[in-house]
């Protein structure tokens, strides 16, 4: 999909969130097959899963150096 594709249907879905119309009924007043409306938007929503699916990574910062040698107690980390 083209840059300027993907701009112009995320326009259109949307509009199509915006207007409370059902998907038939928008659709129906802006010439556009339903059929191609839930296909975008089923690809966009995948696209977005593939996104989140990936594998982030957070900084640690020590609030004190680390002195060769010195032990410290396991590290835990709490995500949410």
């Amino acid at each position: 999909m083209t840059e300027e594709e993907r701009k112009l249907w995320t326009k259109r879905i949307e509009d199509y969130r915006a207007s409370g119309l059902t998907a038939i009924k928008w659709c129906e007043k802006n010439n556009i097959s339903v059929h191609m409306l839930r296909y975008k938007i089923t690809q966009f929503n995948k696209e977005k899963e593939q996104i989140s699916k990936e594998t982030q990574w957070a900084s640690v910062v020590l609030e004190k150096p680390v002195a060769e040698k010195e032990t410290y107690p396991s590290l835990k980390v709490t995500v949410g």
